[in-house]
């Protein structure tokens, strides 16, 4: 290969490209780095808040849906296991509301 074959390179343009890829590189590690310093309480209060109304909805809506296919004596025994698990996920939701302002030290409370 002769130097005719390779046309110039800009290099002003290819080392801002790179300082761009750097920095990018760079905010990428540091958003990493936040999401790996978060606890599990963390974590779980992140996902039910923002899933928690849809699992809630999809519970009722099965509810609902069972009572096509089900005979007459089990829907009763549905309709409490239903709301068992509705009211068990609203209390949760509860909890992660009430705990939202608490730092997770990993240690359980003194009370």
């Amino acid at each position: 290969m002769t130097k005719a074959d390779n046309p110039p390179r800009n290099t002003s343009k290819d080392s801002a490209e790179e300082l761009a890829m750097l920095k990018r590189i760079e905010a990428d590690l540091a958003i990493e780095q936040l999401r790996a310093e978060k606890g599990a309480s963390e974590r779980a209060a992140e996902h039910l808040g923002v899933y928690g109304g849809g699992y809630l909805c999809f519970m009722v809506g099965l509810f609902f849906c069972s009572i096509l296919f089900l005979p007459s004596e089990a829907v009763s025994v549905c309709a409490g296991l239903t709301t068992l698990i509705v009211t068990s996920m609203i209390q949760l939701l509860k909890q992660v509301v009430s705990d939202e302002g608490k730092p997770d030290n990993g240690e359980a409370s003194s009370k």
